[in-house]
């Protein structure tokens, strides 16, 4: 079991950083890689079994069920509040679950997965830390608390582009000198600010002045300023919640959002779920971390892909999102010795 209380208290205490071999890294996007599942997956019963067994855990029905919103709902549906992350989780737990009945020569060179914020759920369930049906309580749980927090502190998220490392670079001095919190560090030419309205949109528009024409910024379509302190209010809940789920040795290590590094322990990975409320998630020390592996990305999206190319250029990475890519057993042959 997970003892919140004593887990809600800050950082995740240090631990021996399990070194990974080379091999295949999974990786399961957040809320960025949201959108209805590819028309060629529909019919496939093990999508359609996934989608129900979570409909029937969360007691949706109808228009309102994943099943129809999963294969049908429009990219405003999906994303709403209270649809966008059990549906993620849904989504990539039945991609993930496809994906190995056709790929089930290679899972022994599978030596991690890694989740990008909300991915973190499907990562945990892709290693057999958590049955499907406690991640789908827990990730109800974190929808509903999160929109909590943003009726309690009005937040937002914006994420800042650049060809430019250095101008990002420049970009999180700003933020330190500011006290503007960054939720997302994605890749040396992206990260996400996650703050106060006002602060987020002083800042914005102070880098503009600085750096016009040499850097992009875009609001996220979230409720709230996730990975930030504005969620602090509802980290006991979600610490009590998570207290009652059993947490399983793991199947292979995963890489815990708040630090970059990989672990074997299931205390470590709930107190990693917890601390993501106000910690901010170091998407890219875990790819640099990582270097040496190969990934494969597992969501109905491709964007991880993205983040880990601008981190390491030369990486060997394969997205998994359709029936034409869900078989990876070429990639596995070409690219892991």
């Amino acid at each position: 079991m997970f003892s919140g209380e004593r887990l809600s208290k800050g950082p995740i205490p240090e631990h021996k950083e399990v070194r990974l071999p080379s091999g295949i890294i999974l990786m399961f996007p957040g809320q960025g890689g949201l959108q209805a599942l590819a028309e060629d997956v529909h019919g496939e019963s093990i999508i359609q079994d996934t989608l129900e067994e979570a409909d029937d855990v969360l007691k949706r029905s109808g228009s309102l069920s994943l099943t129809n919103l999963c294969l049908r709902g429009s990219p405003k549906e999906l994303n709403l509040p209270e649809n966008a992350q059990e549906a993620l989780l849904a989504e990539s737990v039945a991609l993930w679950r496809l994906f190995k009945s056709r790929n089930s020569d290679i899972l022994k060179n599978i030596h991690a997965s890694a989740g990008h914020s909300a991915g973190q759920y499907a990562a945990l369930v892709a290693a057999d830390v958590l049955k499907f049906a406690d991640a789908l309580r827990l990730i109800q749980a974190r929808s509903v608390l999160t929109q909590e927090a943003s009726k309690m502190h009005e937040g937002v998220m914006a994420a800042i582009f650049s060809k430019d490392p250095s101008i990002i670079a420049r970009v999180k001095e700003f933020c330190a000198e500011r006290g503007v919190n960054i939720g997302l560090f994605n890749s040396p030419l992206q990260i996400v600010i996650s703050d106060e309205v006002k602060k987020v949109t002083e800042l914005v528009a102070g880098i503009s002045n600085q750096f016009a024409g040499n850097f992009k910024a875009r609001n996220l379509d979230m409720k709230g300023a996730f990975h930030s302190k504005l969620m602090e209010p509802v980290q006991p809940a979600f610490a009590r919640l998570l207290n009652t789920v059993h947490m399983s040795m793991p199947k292979f290590p995963v890489i815990l959002g708040t630090t970059g590094k990989a672990t074997n322990t299931p205390s470590q990975m709930g107190e990693d779920l917890l601390n993501s409320f106000t910690m901010p998630i170091l998407w890219d020390e875990g790819v640099k971390n990582n270097a040496h592996s190969a990934f494969i990305e597992i969501g109905p999206k491709p964007l991880l892909a993205t983040f880990v190319g601008q981190t390491i250029p030369e990486a060997r990475v394969h997205t998994a999102y359709n029936m034409s890519t869900i078989d990876a057993r070429s990639f596995v042959a070409d690219k892991v010795a």
